[in-house]
């Protein structure tokens, strides 16, 4: 979002509203049935738009910059949820599979345990069995 004040696109109440809609939108339409694959696609389009209603409601003239910084703002609001989400799954994957691993290992403890009992138990009854001898 710097970069669109660098590049003097917007003023920042523009970029405030047009960000606003634009996460507010997509994240109704994420309720809807329509694939997710669109949705960066719709995001930036509704982007164009949200850019430039926030020109008008802020009284600007500059419609050219406001439909590229929603453009922009628009891209960038689809990879910071897809990012954000993503990451927070495989994080959440990550721990599912330590604590799999962490029973799985207590599992092995358990069995080696019992193993290590039934061999002094056949150690003691074969050395019982040659002094019986």
């Amino acid at each position: 979002m710097e970069m669109i004040s660098q590049l003097n696109l917007g003023t920042a109440a523009e970029l405030a509203i047009t960000a606003a809609i634009i996460l507010a939108m997509v994240q109704a339409i994420k309720q809807t049935k329509l694939d997710n694959k669109w949705l960066p696609w719709l995001a930036m389009s509704l982007g164009v738009v949200a850019g430039l209603i926030s020109v008008a409601v802020t009284g600007g003239q500059n419609w050219a910059s406001g439909a590229v910084m929603g453009f922009l703002v628009g891209a960038a609001a689809s990879g910071l949820f897809d990012g954000v989400k993503s990451a927070s799954l495989a994080v959440s994957d990550r721990q599912n599979k330590v604590a799999d691993l962490q029973a799985k290992v207590t599992d092995l403890t358990a069995e080696l345990e019992k193993l290590k009992t039934a061999d002094k138990d056949r150690a003691a009854a074969v050395t019982e069995n040659q002094e019986a001898k």
